[in-house]
This record gives structure tokens, sequence and C-alpha cells, in this order.
């Protein structure tokens, strides 16, 4: 339940143009 929070929250508000683009942003937007 952590995990997906940290992966999903991290990369989408910090990391949106590094690794979230291709794990987060991406299959959100």
């Amino acid at each position: 339940m952590v995990e997906e929070i940290q992966i999903i929250g991290v990369p989408m508000d910090l990391g949106q143009g590094r690794r979230g683009v291709d794990m987060g942003p991406s299959a959100v937007r």
C-alpha cells in the first residue's frame, strides 16, 4: 500500500520529467 503511493506519488510530483513520465504521468495523462 505504501509502495504504490511512493512510486506513483513521488515520480508524478518530483520526477515528472525523469522516470515518472515513463511510469506515472504518461499513464495518468
